[in-house]
């Protein structure tokens, strides 16, 4: 048996045919940085669609550090965390309560908080709409949790790094330049993060809803080696265990890469199923929200491989709030145009009640 790019293939002597085994496989990013071979990592991100990313230069003491700060703010009382509510903000920053945030219109059981890039806020009734999303976080006073905020503005510029720096190796795979996508992420980046708490998980629901992520790629990191409940869905249908390796990040491949790669890239569907407390920090990679989402002119072998595999050619997207109360499959849409259509989407999707208060002229 052997490892190849996030399958172990077993070849059956009978009828000389593969039969995949399906696991999440590792990427060192410090041998990339020697090779500039973006081989093995395009591989990963065709097949489960989710990997661990090594020797990225982030010490494990900066991730104890980060997570002592993050168990630090979960165990305030509600009345403290409440000061930065995610409902005041309209740009939908803030810490929300257990139950707070619906995937595929089922209640989600963790608390967390949204934090994201900074910017001056556009006016108020700039259009498109999405715009209005832009600005800045709510943060705690010092005196409450001492160090939060500067502490995760640190954390979301190493993510940062990281994220586009395999952005580059995944645009090199591809034969474009190597700071293709990260020229087109604009003027005003709009990455952000979640600070998660799960409690244990109730029977029969998630922690997280099935999903995929919207932007380019997503970075996760946890606090432990505990088994995380995160689970990713592999091709064959079957629900993978996501327990990075310590100090790894887990790396899953977001919407816009699936859509601009004409399905080459697949966002890998996931969920989190916790069967203890945990703790986690993930980090979206995302541009400019006036960022169009084309299609990138890729190698005809790549559009060769999509067009010879169902799983691809057929790939879809996370349906609209709209087309959920159609009935529509969960993940039964088509692309967004733009970034900004993709996280008004997701969260239209996701908070109807949030959006209806602070925009209610845009939700049915």
């Amino acid at each position: 048996m052997e490892t190849v790019a996030g399958m172990n293939t077993t070849t059956t002597s009978s009828s000389s045919s593969t039969t995949p085994d399906w696991t999440i496989s590792t990427f060192s990013l410090s041998e990339w940085r020697k090779t500039r071979d973006s081989t093995q990592l395009l591989e990963l991100c065709h097949g489960v669609g989710f990997f661990y990313v090594t020797d990225h230069g982030i010490p494990n003491e900066f991730f104890d550090k980060h997570f002592q700060l993050v168990r630090d703010f979960f165990r305030l009382p509600d009345s403290s965390k409440a000061l930065i509510e995610k409902r005041k903000s309209r740009h939908f920053r803030g810490w929300e309560r257990v139950g707070a945030e619906l995937t595929n219109n089922r209640v989600d059981h963790r608390e967390q908080v949204d934090l994201s890039e900074e910017h001056e806020p556009y006016a108020i009734d700039i259009e498109p709409h999405y715009l209005r999303l832009d600005g800045p976080n709510q943060w705690l006073p010092d005196e409450v949790l001492p160090h939060f905020k500067e502490g995760m503005r640190d954390f979301l510029g190493r993510l940062r790094s990281v994220a586009s720096e395999l952005l580059s190796a995944i645009a090199e795979g591809f034969g474009l330049p190597s700071d293709f996508f990260n020229d087109i992420f604009g003027t005003r980046p709009l990455n952000y993060m979640k600070l998660i708490h799960y409690p244990p998980t109730p029977e029969g629901e998630a922690g997280v809803n099935p999903h995929k992520d919207a932007g380019f790629i997503s970075l996760l990191v946890q606090d432990g080696m505990a088994a995380s409940g995160l689970q990713a869905l592999a091709p064959d249908g079957r629900w993978l265990e996501v327990n990075p390796p310590q100090g790894a990040i887990a790396v899953n491949i977001g919407e816009i890469l699936q859509a601009m790669s004409g399905n080459y890239l697949i966002a890998c569907v996931h969920r989190v199923v916790a069967k203890q407390q945990r703790f986690s920090s993930a980090y979206f990679h995302g541009p400019d929200l006036r960022t169009a989402i084309v299609p990138i002119d890729i190698p005809q072998r790549l559009r060769d491989a999509v067009a010879a595999s169902p799983r691809h050619s057929a790939a879809k997207f996370m349906s609209t709030r709209q087309e959920l109360l159609e009935g529509k499959d969960t993940i039964g849409s088509s692309s967004a145009q733009t970034y900004g259509e993709q996280i008004w989407n997701y969260l239209v999707r996701s908070y109807p009640d949030s959006v209806r208060y602070h925009y209610p002229d845009y939700i049915e």
